[in-house]
């Protein structure tokens, strides 16, 4: 399934509030994500929508880096939606 950025831009706010993470100030999309939607927001977070042909491994890859946490260097999983 395919969506626009400003679809995609619209969900922020209530993904961050859904995860305690507060209202973005501002939202920029990271253009080298491919496959996904990829967003920089308030110079704090990074959010990936899998919008793209890759959406079906994020429950994989958020399992991956649960299980390496304090094993080697990850980024910080907040919250998934699955």
């Amino acid at each position: 399934m395919s969506y626009d950025e400003a679809e995609v831009v619209a969900w922020v706010p209530a993904i961050l509030a859904d995860a305690g993470l507060g209202k973005p100030e501002h939202i920029e999309r990271e253009r080298r994500g491919v496959a996904n939607h990829v967003y920089r927001i308030d110079g704090r977070y990074v959010a990936r929508f899998g919008t793209g042909s890759d959406g079906v491994q994020f429950p994989k890859s958020a399992a991956i880096m649960e299980a390496v946490i304090g094993q080697v260097a990850t980024q910080e999983l907040l919250h998934t939606d699955f």
